[in-house]
């Protein structure tokens, strides 16, 4: 497995998996993270990340971050507070086993884009870069593989709402906090903003409490949503947990939660309970392969 995640496949590759039909799995997650990353580059080529100082205008999170990590080579993750105080971590480097462990968890994505904003807008981005608009079609073209993005979705739209900004939501408590994010080096040297572990870790395990809920109170889910998210949650967190520890790991995604889980409506006893809760998720999926 890990030689198959440490660089494109060849077509010797392709033809000895197309053979093998119980290797088929791993050869559709392959070519869809490298698809990922494809429209990735794409996307950020059009709409760059990064400012003249270095600063991140926007980053990518949901389900498109979390294909490009067997990709990543390095990774190094940023809390960015409201009076724009950037606390930076130690760069880590990414181990064959965590690539592994991030490829069972790549899957088709949904058609929504997820990108959340710091300062400056994609479109933005995109204006200042001779684009009118940030479209799709604009995107297949600037991909090496002109059916990257029909690979990994369907019918490709923005999330809504798209743009949280520090200055025009913090006071109003319609932000996202403070925001998590990382800067992923990818194994050709690209540089490409996520969201950081702790907030892909703790939005999944939140997004997991909340359909067990419903679940439990008889309500109806889309079918296979459960059992897709608990595959995401576990390759995150079996992927993470090798480098930050299970305690470290469930406490960075419930402070990345930290809006959420203080949401102004709850008092403080349901506020413990979430975070314990959220601690339970995280805690549980970190350690799964060791039971």
């Amino acid at each position: 497995m890990n030689e198959t995640i440490t660089g494109p496949l060849t077509g010797t590759d392709r033809l000895e998996t197309d053979t093998h039909p119980e290797d088929f799995e791993t050869f559709r997650q392959i070519q869809l993270s490298e698809a990922s990353v494809d429209v990735a580059k794409s996307l950020t080529n059009i709409a760059p990340q990064f400012s003249e100082n270095g600063g991140v205008k926007y980053y990518i999170c949901g389900s498109l971050a979390q294909n490009i990590l067997p990709s990543v080579s390095k990774l190094q993750t940023f809390r960015q507070t409201k009076d724009g105080d950037i606390i930076a971590s130690e760069e880590i480097s990414m181990t064959d086993e965590a690539r592994s462990s991030f490829l069972s968890g790549v899957r088709r994505k949904g058609d929504d884009f997820d990108i959340v904003t710091i300062s400056h807008t994609p479109e933005e981005s995109a204006k200042d870069n001779g684009y009118p608009v940030l479209n799709f079609e604009a995107i297949k073209e600037g991909c090496s593989d002109k059916s990257a993005l029909s690979i990994i979705q369907a019918e490709p739209r923005f999330a809504i709402p798209t743009y949280d900004f520090l200055d025009d939501t913090q006071d109003e408590g319609k932000g996202f906090g403070d925001y998590f994010y990382a800067v992923a080096t990818l194994k050709t040297g690209e540089k490409i903003a996520i969201a950081s572990p702790a907030a892909l870790v703790g939005g999944k395990a939140y997004e997991l409490m909340g359909l067990r809920k419903r679940i439990a109170n008889g309500k109806k889910v889309k079918e296979g949503k459960l059992e897709k998210d608990e595959r995401d949650l576990t390759a995150l967190c079996e992927g993470f947990v090798q480098f930050y520890g299970v305690n470290n790991l469930a406490k960075g995604a419930i402070e990345a939660m930290k809006n959420r889980v203080s949401n102004s409506s709850y008092d403080e006893d349901t506020r413990l309970l979430k975070e314990a809760q959220l601690k339970e998720v995280v805690t549980e999926f970190s350690t799964r392969r060791q039971k």
